[in-house]
């Protein structure tokens, strides 16, 4: 099933249900891609929605990765601590957290050596919650969506080849 950005809205106006929320909000997408991010001002949230086939428990995992770095001294986006709401939350269409939005500064620019510098900071950090990420693989997630296209190219392909291939013995 292809990852849509609108079944990513469902899930988290699914979310914002579970705290009350009646009227689905005015939801800012940030970013689209292995999650949807979306920036929910009003409340000051961000809420991260991940594929509907993604592991509760992964995402949990990820939560409490973040919790223990910051814990330890990187400065990152918190979880948004939400009474009554357990995260992450499981909808049909994806598996939200929610996270406390902070403004940008559009200008702010970073250079090489900051940015490896953080780079680094974050690796010290995170070297030993090593227990709670997995290895992270990009190409592996590629060469998975990759295959899954392919398949169902040639699965759509067979249809189109089997009905040709009807009308013409007709």
């Amino acid at each position: 099933m292809a990852w849509k950005e609108s079944d990513a809205r469902m899930a988290a106006f699914d979310a914002l249900a579970r705290l009350g929320v009646e009227a689905p909000p005015d939801l800012d997408l940030l970013r689209f891609g292995e999650n949807a991010l979306y920036a929910y001002r009003e409340r000051g949230l961000v809420l991260r929605v991940a594929r509907p086939q993604t592991r509760a428990e992964h995402v949990a995992r990820t939560v409490d990765f973040v919790v223990r770095i910051a814990v330890r001294g990187m400065e990152v986006a918190e979880p948004a601590a939400v009474p009554g709401l357990r995260q992450p939350v499981v909808t049909s269409t994806g598996v939200v957290t929610l996270w406390v939005y902070y403004e940008t500064d559009p200008d702010c620019r970073v250079t090489p050596r900051e940015l490896g510098g953080l780079l680094r900071h974050f690796h010290d950090l995170a070297a030993p919650e090593k227990d709670l990420v997995e290895v992270w693989e990009p190409f592996a997630l590629i060469r998975a969506r990759l295959d899954g296209a392919r398949s169902s190219v040639v699965r759509g392909s067979g249809r189109r080849i089997a009905a040709s291939g009807a009308r013409r013995q007709r």
